[in-house]
C-alpha cells in the first residue's frame, strides 16, 4: 500500500464553523543538526561519576539514534550536521566557528557511522573552540544562517527542522553589553526570517550539573514556539524529546497520503466528494533484494509461461483462464473476467442509517478506512460532510453503505462511523474528526459458532457466584489501567529485524537488545496480591486440591504411552534383527537388491526411516542413509 500524505481537506475560510476538522500536512522532511562546540558541552553529564561521558557525547550519541531509527521510518527524509563555537571551519561564507560536518543527504550507514565517531576524533580533527574567540563571531546567528543556507534545496512542500544541541544558556555572555544587544537583536530577526520561510527551530538544551537552563536569556525568543511556551515546563518537555531521540523503536514511519479519492451518493443528485486515508495497516519488512553474486548488481525479475506439452514459452494473448464448476473448467477471456466482476461505478452509495449500539466489533472484517471531504471535484462537500458528521453524532447513528473501491474490485458492505476531535489539555489534536470507513460482512461470510459446553446430562456448565467473584478480583488486580496502549508496544519480531539489519549494516560487534513488551510484567504478576487473586481463583473453579492434581497430571504427562512403548520396542527388534546381515558389504557389492522387503525394513526401523514405498524407494532410502 501507497503511504499517505494529508492536506487541508477540513480548512474553511468562514472561520470556527468548521473547528475541528483539519488535517496536517506532510511529506518529505529535511532535518539540521546544530551541536554547540563550547567548552561547556565538554564538561561531564555527571562530576560524580568519571566514566561519565561528556555533553557533546550525549548529543553525539542522541543524533547517532535519530539516524537509525530514520534509516528506517524515513529513509527519503535528508539530513544534515554542523557544529557551531569550532576551532576549525568549513562553510561556504569562510565564518570561523562553523563546521559543516555532513552536507544534506539521505541517511546511510556510512553517515550513521560517522557521526558515532566523531566523539573519538573531534578533537584532533576540528575542536571546539578557544575562549579568545568569543569576540569576534555571533555563534549562534552563524550556525541558523548556515543552517538556512544547508536547506536552500529543500522543498517547499516538506517539513524542515533545525534542532539545537547546547548547554550553554547564554552564548552572548562573554562579549559587551553594546555588542550583546546587537548580536541578540541580529540573531532574533534571523530566527524570525527563518520561521517565515517555514522552518521550525527547536531546542534541546542540556542542563550542567547543579545548574538549570535558563531559555529566557536567548533561546526562548529564537525558537519557533518560544514565545508561547512556559519555561518551567519546556525543560521538561525538551528532556522528554532528547529521551525519544535515544529510543530504539524503529517502526516505518507512513505519511498520512490519499489513498484514494471517491464520492457518497447520499440521494439521486447529492454526491460528497471523499478522500480516503489508511491510518491502521499491518507493517511487514520490506523484501530482501536479489543480487547477482560477482557483480553485486540487482537481479530483474521476470514471470514466463511455459507450455507443458512442447517446453516452449507462451505469449500472454494466448493464455486463458477457468474456473472450475464441479468437474468442468469454465474458460474465461480477460476481458471477460473484468465484466464478470463489474456491478457499478467506483464509490459510496448511502443505504441507510442503523444505531451505532447495532455496530459489533466482531463485524469489522479488515482494518478500517479513514475518510475526510473534498471540495476538489464536488463544491461544498466540505460543508455537506460537516452537516451529516454532526447529526450522525448526535444522534448516534452509523451509516450503512455500499462500496466499490475502484473498476476492477468487488462491491462491499462498509459502516461509516463518525469519530468526534479529540484534543489533550493544551488543546493539541490527538484524533481528527471524520468518519471511520469498517468494512462489514455478507451474509455469505458469517459462520455460525458450534456449540461445544453441553455436559453429557444436555445441561451447559454455569459459573457459581464465588467464581464469578474471584475472576473479579483477578481482573482488577491485573488491570493495566488507564495509561496502557497498544501503540506504546512495537512489534518484537520488526525490532528483531531492523536491529539484526542494522548490525549488519553499520559492522557492529553484536546486535541491540530488543525489548519484548508484548510479554507479561514478570514482577508484577508475581506480586503477593497478584498471586493469591490469582490461586483464589484456581481453587474456586479447580477445587482446593488442585495442586495435587496438577502434580498428578505432570506425572502422568511425563509416562511414555503406550504407543510410544509399542513403537520402542519395534525399533529394539530391528536393531537385533538387522544385525544378521553386513549391510556395508551388501550395498558395495549392489546386493541390496537380493534381501526381501521385510529384511530391508529391519534396517529401516532400526535407524528410525521410512518404511514405506517400493523395494527401489527402500534401497534408495537405505544406501543414502550409509552415505553411498
Amino acid at each position: 500500500m501507497d503511504d499517505y500524505e494529508g492536506e487541508g481537506l477540513f480548512d474553511d475560510e468562514e472561520g470556527n464553523e468548521n473547528e475541528g476538522f483539519e488535517l496536517t500536512s506532510g511529506g518529505k522532511e529535511r532535518v539540521i543538526y546544530l551541536v554547540d562546540c563550547h567548552p561547556h558541552m565538554f564538561l561531564r553529564t555527571n562530576d560524580e561519576e568519571e566514566d561519565a561521558k561528556t555533553f557533546f557525547d550525549a548529543a553525539m550519541e542522541a543524533i547517532a539514534s535519530d539516524l537509525k531509527n530514520k534509516i528506517i521510518s524515513q529513509a527519503s527524509d535528508e539530513t544534515g550536521l554542523c557544529f557551531f563555537n569550532t576551532r576549525e571551519k568549513k562553510n561556504v561564507h569562510g565564518w570561523d566557528g562553523i563546521y559543516i560536518f555532513q552536507e544534506c543527504d539521505v541517511p546511510s550507514a556510512q553517515r550513521i557511522e560517522e557521526v558515532s565517531k566523531i566523539s573519538r576524533d573531534f578533537e584532533a580533527s576540528i575542536g571546539a573552540r578557544k575562549q579568545a574567540q568569543a569576540a569576534t563571531i555571533n555563534p549562534v546567528y552563524h550556525a541558523l544562517f548556515t543552517a538556512q543556507s544547508m536547506m536552500q534545496s529543500a522543498s517547499k512542500l516538506g517539513v524542515k527542522r533545525v534542532l539545537i544541541f547546547t548547554n550553554n544558556d547564554d552564548p552572548l555572555a562573554e562579549v559587551s553589553a553594546a555588542e550583546q544587544r546587537s548580536m541578540r537583536n541580529q540573531t532574533i530577526a534571523k530566527a524570525r526570517d527563518m520561521v517565515d520561510s517555514n522552518i521550525s527551530i527547536e531546542l534541546l538544551p542540556m542542563s550542567r550539573p547543579g545548574e538549570e537552563f535558563d531559555i529566557r536569556l536567548l533561546y526562548k525568543d529564537v525558537m519557533s514556539e518560544g514565545e508561547e511556551d512556559d519555561p518551567s515546563n519546556f525543560i521538561v518537555s525538551a528532556q522528554a524529546k532528547f529521551e525519544d531521540m535515544l529510543s530504539t523503536v524503529r517502526k516505518k514511519m507512513l505519511k498520512k497520503r490519499v489513498q484514494r479519492k471517491m464520492t457518497l451518493a447520499i440521494a439521486p443528485g447529492v454526491e460528497v466528494g471523499m478522500n480516503l486515508y489508511a491510518l491502521i495497516r499491518t507493517t511487514r519488512p520490506s523484501r530482501a533484494g536479489t543480487l547477482d553474486s560477482r557483480t553485486q548488481q540487482p537481479l530483474k525479475v521476470e514471470t514466463k509461461f511455459i507450455c507443458g506439452d512442447t517446453g516452449g514459452e507462451l505469449d500472454k494473448h494466448t493464455i486463458q483462464k477457468f474456473y472450475p464448476y464441479g468437474a468442468d473448467k469454465v474458460v474465461f477471456k480477460q476481458d471477460e473476467l473484468q465484466e464478470m466482476r463489474k456491478l457499478r461505478d467506483p464509490g459510496l452509495q448511502l443505504l441507510g442509517f442503523k444505531p451505532v449500539a447495532c455496530l459489533k466489533p466482531y463485524h469489522n472484517l479488515s482494518p478500517p478506512g479513514f475518510l475526510y471531504p473534498s471540495d476538489e471535484k464536488i463544491s461544498g462537500s466540505i460543508k455537506a460532510f460537516i452537516a451529516l458528521h454532526t447529526a450522525m453524532v448526535k444522534f448516534q447513528k452509523f451509516a450503512v453503505c455500499s462500496h466499490v473501491p475502484s473498476i476492477r474490485s468487488n462491491v462491499k458492505l462498509v459502516a461509516l462511523v463518525a469519530q468526534e476531535q479529540v484534543v489533550d489539555e493544551s488543546g493539541a489534536q490527538l484524533e481528527p474528526a471524520g468518519f471511520q470507513l469498517i468494512p462489514l460482512p455478507f451474509s455469505n461470510d458469517i459462520r455460525d459458532p458450534v456449540k461445544h459446553h453441553a455436559s453429557e446430562a444436555g445441561l451447559a456448565p454455569r459459573a457459581s457466584q464465588e467464581q464469578i467473584d474471584r475472576a473479579a478480583d483477578l481482573l482488577k488486580k491485573i488491570d493495566l489501567g488507564n495509561t496502557f496502549s497498544v501503540v506504546q508496544i512495537a512489534n518484537p519480531a520488526l525490532q528483531k529485524h531492523y536491529a539484526s539489519l542494522q548490525a549488519l549494516a553499520l559492522d557492529e560487534d553484536t546486535i541491540p537488545e530488543v525489548e519484548d513488551c508484548t510479554l507479561p510484567d514478570e514482577e508484577g504478576i508475581t506480586r503477593p496480591v497478584v498471586t493469591k487473586a490469582v490461586n483464589a481463583f484456581k481453587e474456586s473453579v479447580y477445587g482446593p486440591d488442585w495442586e495435587e492434581a496438577e502434580a498428578a497430571a505432570a506425572t502422568q504427562q511425563a509416562q511414555p504411552s503406550e504407543a510410544a512403548k509399542k513403537r520402542k520396542a519395534a525399533a529394539d527388534l530391528a536393531a537385533s534383527q538387522q544385525g544378521a546381515f553386513n549391510w556395508k558389504e551388501l550395498a558395495e557389492k549392489g546386493q541390496l537388491n537380493t534381501l526381501k522387503n521385510e529384511e530391508l525394513k529391519t534396517y529401516l526401523r532400526a535407524n528410525a526411516l521410512q518404511v514405506g514405498g517400493s523395494k527401489n524407494a527402500l534401497i534408495e532410502r537405505i544406501l543414502k542413509h550409509m552415505g553411498y
